[in-house]
């Protein structure tokens, strides 16, 4: 009899396959590259590489032939940089990171965090990296947990200085959690920027997280243009070129890189104990009494990008 799994990433009726199979563009030795069958039966939807870590691979290649607006701050830097990434699953994205960034004059630290169920796929996928030389952790962090999220930031070498998340805005019963996550993450006056690879699957859904998002946060879509043609620029995703490995049936418009920051103002407060609350964008001024901020400017900042885009 085979006991059916159970948890966040083994929703009912789960019929996926692999995106990035072995033998798909991948070099040997770097099983973080590609995803199998045998990956997703052992840890659901965390054991396929999802389409957002494509584009987000090639947003961190230092030899991308692409400017970005605003500049993407994971390259030329002589400043360590501490990189934790929510949700990593087979750590494609935050793997690519931690390779792009290896230099031994510089001691970048690239934190890989998922379920503890998925720490085992990280550990080995991380491997590769370390036996290079790169400085790759593990650690998990289950979102909504603010002491997993303390000890995460705690374990690291230094402040952390970004936040890596692709596709992780999808499961609408996830997306408070998720915000909680982000806001625990970054209440410290170190400044840390959030960048988010997304890829529209149900805007309906998923539009609360990002009305929310707006209300913490200030938050833009990345721009590039050619290094080329550095008049010419289109929003970064918008091209089946964007995405180091295209899988069946993507559609680039679909595609967004977001880079967000912390509203300075907005360290002071906290969330509300509610996630509907939450959700609508409302901010806690007084704990004891959960008095909301009657300020909800920036939940239409998702709306207005949506609009541009179109334009």
């Amino acid at each position: 009899m085979v006991v059916p799994r159970v948890g966040p990433n083994f929703p009912a009726a789960l019929a996926i396959a692999p995106s990035a199979p072995a033998g798909a563009g991948a070099r040997a030795g770097n099983a973080w590259e590609h995803d199998s069958a045998d990956d997703i039966v052992a840890f659901g939807i965390a054991g396929r590489i999802w389409e957002s870590a494509f584009l987000l691979r090639r947003y961190v290649d230092r030899d991308a032939p692409w400017i970005f607006d605003p500049p993407c701050t994971l390259h030329g830097t002589d400043a360590p940089l501490t990189v934790l990434e929510l949700g990593a699953g087979v750590g494609t994205a935050g793997l690519a990171l931690a390779q792009a960034l290896h230099d031994p004059s510089t001691p970048h630290t690239v934190i890989l965090t998922d379920l503890p169920d998925v720490v085992p796929l990280l550990q080995r996928n991380a491997r590769t990296a370390q036996a290079h030389g790169q400085d790759v952790r593990v650690c998990a962090l289950p979102w909504g947990d603010a002491r997993a999220a303390t000890a995460a930031v705690r374990a690291a070498p230094r402040p952390l200085t970004h936040i890596l998340c692709s596709d992780l805005v999808y499961f609408p019963e996830l997306l408070a959690p998720l915000l909680r996550t982000l806001l625990d993450l970054t209440s410290t006056e170190h400044p840390i920027e959030v960048v988010i690879g997304y890829r529209i699957r149900s805007l309906t859904k998923e539009q609360p997280f990002w009305a929310a998002l707006g209300s913490w946060f200030d938050f833009r879509a990345v721009y590039c243009a050619p290094k080329s043609r550095p008049d010419v620029w289109v929003p970064f995703g918008s091209d089946a070129t964007h995405l180091s490995h295209g899988p069946p049936g993507a559609v680039p418009d679909d595609y967004f890189v977001f880079v967000a920051h912390r509203k300075p103002h907005t360290l002071s407060q906290t969330a509300p104990h509610s996630d509907a609350a939450l959700l609508a964008g409302h901010r806690v001024t007084e704990e004891a009494t959960q008095t909301y901020d009657p300020d909800l400017s920036g939940v239409d900042t998702f709306e207005w990008l949506m609009l541009s885009r179109s334009m």
